[in-house]
């Protein structure tokens, strides 16, 4: 238990001073992430994917490509400080985000498969994404700077608004609205951060 402890303290004593670190790596991987989002929304919605099916496909193929690019950032970044990649600080926040990526992903799985209107099957999977990468980037907040779960708690902003609208009101958007949700969330919000963190590097902490 001792030698767990000081296991413990030793991850986080690592995190606190790499922290300038890891909001270097950040900005890229939002701007990179970011550009991806506003691309795939633009093409999703001029391919008029409005099927389920392909609608999930389509986020989740823009999603992976996204997860391999913020890999090879991070690994680039590793190699350049002359650091190993999958160091302990890098398996804790794994191991944070994970239940909730794993959660986005079987709920996608189910909505894609379910036999509901299609407006609400959609809109089910916008808020169910929004919802799972609000919970895994307040997980991942605990171990990067604040800012990550400021990030997180925008995307569960919108997941309740749109669960407020849809339930409340009874309003299901047309299928190319939510596209344009995912870009300005995914894509111009991560935009946005990235753009932030790159400015404020220099003279403040996130």
């Amino acid at each position: 238990m001792n030698q767990e402890a000081q296991e413990h303290l030793q991850v986080i004593r690592t995190l606190m001073e790499r922290t300038a670190l890891y909001r270097r790596a950040l900005a890229p991987i939002f701007l990179a992430s970011g550009g991806l989002g506003a691309a795939g929304a633009v093409a999703g919605w001029v391919l008029r994917l409005a099927n389920a099916r392909l609608f999930a496909g389509w986020w989740l193929g823009i999603a992976a490509v996204a997860s391999i690019l913020s890999v090879i950032l991070v690994r680039r970044q590793a190699f350049a400080a002359g650091e190993p990649f999958w160091t302990p600080p890098v398996r804790r926040i794994a191991q944070a985000v994970l239940p909730a990526l794993g959660a986005g992903l079987a709920v996608t799985w189910y909505l894609s498969r379910a036999t509901l209107e299609t407006n609400l099957a959609l809109a089910s999977l916008v808020v169910a994404w929004h919802l799972a990468y609000g919970l895994a980037l307040q997980a991942a907040g605990f171990f990067t700077p604040r800012g990550v779960r400021r990030l997180g708690m925008g995307f569960y902003g919108v997941a309740l608004g749109m669960g407020a609208v849809e339930i409340g009101c009874g309003w299901l958007p047309e299928p190319g609205i939510h596209h344009l949700v995912m870009g300005v969330t995914f894509g111009l919000g991560h935009l946005l951060a990235g753009a932030w963190l790159r400015v404020t590097e220099p003279t403040r902490g996130l």
